[in-house]
């Protein structure tokens, strides 16, 4: 966390990119379920609604936290063009891929961090009208993601946050997926006020230069690969299974408003 060292508050930021100070933001929030210095710098805060009632989205812009440094490229996964055949290969560059004949090159691309807020609930509540609900809480990443991941990465499943946050020098953890049921409640308000209960999500993303979630056409790259003297060369389609890898945080927060 960020702290003015003028002031010795945390400095925070808007969805609009705006710093805002402390004292700022818990005027748009009926409580905290999580405290102010648990959001990492340059987090954004989730918005407020603005109109009674407001439609707000259900998942915020999202911002980047780490890229890979340097630069970093998936394992491809093979799949032979005349049969059930499949295999992770090296991306051209890797270790490995001078035996490889790639029949185009590959988009560029780099490995991201980024976070955003998804909605979880809303209610629009009259004065003397109260809210209690149950809601289901899922954090963590699946099985099926987490091991996609760690192939596409060519690393254990043991050894792949470490691994990632070696890749983005930040600290990146990849854990289990659970769900979790918890229950909020709140006051009648003395004013019409919409209350909006927001989870903080991080992703794992390979994006182009442009900002783009990297793909290409399926079936549009092969790759030729030698499978020995007795089947000799075999061309295959290459793909990265899983460009995108998105895990829930243990982090919730409610905002208010008008």
């Amino acid at each position: 966390m960020t702290i003015d060292t003028a002031t010795n508050q945390p400095i925070l930021t808007t969805p609009q990119g705006e710093r805002i100070s402390p004292a700022e933001m818990a005027s748009k929030m009926t409580f905290n379920l999580i405290t102010v210095r648990d959001l990492a710098a340059g987090d954004h805060i989730p918005p407020s609604p603005e109109t009674f009632p407001d439609v707000l989205p259900q998942v915020t812009d999202p911002w980047v936290v780490s890229e890979a440094t340097p630069p970093t490229q998936y394992r491809l996964w093979w799949d032979w063009v005349h049969g059930d055949q499949q295999c992770w290969i090296p991306a051209p560059g890797q270790p490995g891929s001078e035996a490889i004949s790639y029949s185009s090159p590959l988009p560029s691309y780099n490995i991201y961090v980024r976070r955003y807020w998804s909605q979880l609930d809303s209610c629009a509540l009259q004065p003397g009208t109260s809210f209690s609900r149950t809601n289901s809480i899922t954090t963590g990443v699946s099985t099926t993601d987490s091991q996609s991941l760690s192939y596409q990465l060519g690393v254990g499943l043991d050894g792949l946050s470490a691994s990632l946050s070696e890749t983005f020098e930040h600290s990146v953890t990849v854990s289990s997926e659970t769900t979790t049921t918890k229950a909020w409640n709140i006051d009648p308000p003395t004013k019409p006020l919409q209350f909006v209960l927001w989870q903080l999500m991080e992703e794992i993303v390979a994006l182009t230069p442009s900002g783009q979630i990297v793909t290409w056409p399926s079936g549009s790259i092969t790759a030729d690969i030698q499978m020995g003297p007795m089947f000799g060369s075999r061309s295959g389609y290459i793909s990265i299974p899983t460009p995108r890898v998105t895990s829930a945080l243990n982090l919730t927060m409610i905002t208010q408003g008008p």
